[in-house]
């Protein structure tokens, strides 16, 4: 199960379904076949494009689309989650939404949409118009919200670069709230003062003793202490074949696996 995180390139005030406006021949084979979603983008006047997917997996485009049909509004960060309804996340979508940013790590860490660190107040989620219950946040649709500068950002001299072990032991950091439903800051007897590799050896300590004691399951206990552990000793590149293929094998499968038994049962396939 292969999902990758939808992406938000810019700041939203608003999503709204869209509404084709049908070109002249009505045809989505008289659309051009797009190559380059980025650049042809940059070039799309109107604010809103629309696209079309063949069945052969083509994508043409773009036409105009119309915003007067809205279904959501905004967007609820699974910070504000995890800190304003604690335990509204089910087991289920803790499964899936660890998949789709393990995947999303994996594809995207190359690319200048995950070129840097992330944390929970970086992953969205839509918001059902006139609606404030949590049943509205669509949990399995996450967003990736990021910045994007005309010029480059510099860092200061000597401050640390942001490296592949870093952004993988944040997700781990990530797959721990999720799996508990909470912040990392308020989980009990957990302390994560201090340097960052301070604050990754203690959660790295307080995940083997709720290992230990059985209060993590077998696949969410081996995905985080290996992203944790990552940080932990040299950098490694996710370009690198090896480590992903072992970020695959240590953290995606487990998941997926056990996702599958809670799902099918012990003979599910």
């Amino acid at each position: 199960m292969y999902i990758l995180l939808i992406i938000i390139s810019a700041r939203v005030d608003s999503v709204t379904s869209g509404v084709p406006i049908h070109n002249a021949n009505g045809s989505p084979s008289q659309l051009q076949i797009i190559t380059d979603i980025c650049s042809t983008l940059q070039t799309f006047a109107n604010p809103c494009a629309g696209f079309y997917l063949e069945s052969d997996g083509s994508l043409r485009g773009t036409y105009d689309v119309q915003q007067d049909v809205a279904y959501a509004e905004g967007l609820t960060k699974l910070d504000d989650v995890l800190r304003t309804k604690p335990g509204t996340i089910s087991q289920q979508e803790s499964y899936y939404l660890s998949t789709i940013l393990t995947v999303s790590l994996l594809h995207l860490r190359n690319t200048p949409w995950l070129s840097g660190t992330w944390d929970k107040t970086q992953i969205a989620f839509l918001r059902v118009k006139g609606s404030a219950s949590s049943g509205s946040v669509d949990i399995k649709q996450p967003f990736l919200i990021r910045k994007h500068q005309k010029t480059p950002h510099i860092n200061p001299v000597g401050s640390p670069q942001p490296n592949d072990s870093s952004t993988l032991a944040a997700l781990g950091v990530m797959l721990l709230e999720i799996y508990y439903r909470l912040p990392v800051e308020s989980l009990d007897g957990l302390d994560i003062s201090g340097t960052p590799p301070m604050q990754v050896d203690s959660v790295h300590r307080w995940v083997m003793e709720k290992e230990s004691k059985g209060d993590l399951t077998f696949a969410f206990a081996k995905a985080i202490r290996f992203c944790l552990e990552c940080f932990q000793g040299p950098n490694k590149l996710i370009l690198e074949p090896e480590f992903s293929d072992a970020v695959d094998i240590n953290v995606l499968k487990p998941l997926q696996e056990e996702l599958n038994f809670i799902v099918h049962g012990p003979w599910g396939i």
